[in-house]
């Protein structure tokens, strides 16, 4: 008797050995269809605001739609972005909303930032490496970068160098300071006296960021 023995293989097996998860909707595979090719793409369910049902979305274009929803413009995104606090309350609302800052990124080049990332996502603007930022600070900052006084431009110089190999967190993680090329500059005390104190230093760190997500 089928009905009394086991599942062959390749069927559905049991409804325990699938759970759902009360509240939680579904991530399943999709093909869209990209001129002659079709692009294995994840995708989800999400509420369609203009009908009110289910519809079946891309992972991006949901995760660029709920950005637009959380900021809806993009110079504001980048002041968010650029500071800790509210870059932090951003990832907590992204996560939120079932939005894998992680996941998504992997369908980026190597060395794009998370902030270009939501933005491509979001309104599909070109994306720059996080090299491309630095060449563009560089290129824009260079009078204050040469006004400073040389440890704290070396400092500033490193910190930049650091943020293309890893990013915007390596850059803005105490521990920094203790990583090379900063700790060949001196000790944390020795390269906060060279911007006058900690209260500058950070100040100094933090107009950095601005710089890069302004450049």
């Amino acid at each position: 008797d089928l009905a009394d023995g086991p599942e062959e293989e390749g069927g559905r097996g049991s409804a325990a050995e699938d759970p759902e998860v009360p509240g939680e909707q579904r991530r399943m595979p999709v093909l869209p269809v990209r001129g002659d090719m079709a692009v294995l793409s994840d995708a989800r369910f999400a509420v369609d605001t203009s009908t009110g049902r289910l519809a079946l979305t891309e992972t991006e274009a949901y995760a660029g739609e709920r950005v637009r929803r959380l900021v809806p413009d993009m110079k504001v995104l980048a002041r968010r972005w650029a500071r800790r606090q509210s870059r932090d309350e951003l990832l907590a609302d992204l996560r939120a909303q079932h939005v894998d800052i992680d996941a998504v990124r992997e369908r980026f080049p190597e060395g794009t930032d998370d902030l270009d990332v939501l933005l491509q996502l979001a309104w599909n603007v070109e994306t720059p490496t996080r090299s491309e930022r630095v060449r563009r600070v560089r290129e824009q900052r260079s009078e204050e970068l040469q006004a400073m006084a040389e440890g704290a431009r070396r400092v500033l110089e490193g910190l930049l160098d650091r943020y293309v190999d890893y990013g915007l967190d390596d850059i803005t993680s105490p521990q920094v300071l203790t990583m090379e090329p900063l700790s060949r500059i001196g000790s944390a005390v020795e390269i906060a006296q060279s911007f006058g104190g900690a209260e500058q230093w950070h100040a100094a760190e933090e107009r950095l960021v601005e710089w890069l997500y302004s450049a």
